[in-house]
């Protein structure tokens, strides 16, 4: 569990360029463990998640760290596929409520300009309406 590695009293509240540390760490070295789960989140519920259980109180309220990789709605186009399959419902959308949050590199390149090294986007689960039936 990841609270094992943390004392009594600490957060878990990563700013982005250690999320993306723990990325590179993760990609080049092959790590197996984490902090942050790789876990297919636009094919799941938030409540199916890991790390919504209340022993995870490490975390910050209502926010969860997971690195995925992005599916597309079709081959050639440039929208991600956000359904859910729906486990417990019938289905659910995950929604950006945010555009991409560029992550910048502290040293500036050739061109006198930060670089770009990562993006951050924020989700919300909309859960659909019930069929209503007219009588």
């Amino acid at each position: 569990m990841m609270n094992a590695f943390l004392p009594p009293g600490f957060r878990f509240d990563p700013e982005d360029k250690t999320q993306l540390a723990i990325l590179k760490e993760k990609v080049e070295d092959g790590a197996k463990f984490s902090l942050i789960p790789e876990v297919d989140v636009y094919k799941t519920e938030p409540w199916l998640l890991p790390g919504i259980q209340k022993e995870h109180s490490h975390l910050k309220d209502r926010e969860r760290f997971y690195f995925f990789s992005r599916e597309r709605m079709n081959k050639n186009g440039k929208r991600p596929r956000r359904t859910t399959d729906g486990d417990v419902i019938n289905g659910g959308k995950w929604i950006a409520n945010s555009g991409d949050k560029k992550i910048f590199n502290e040293e500036l390149d050739h061109n006198n300009k930060k670089m770009i090294i990562g993006f951050r986007k924020s989700l919300n689960f909309l859960i659909p309406p019930a069929n209503k039936t007219r009588e």
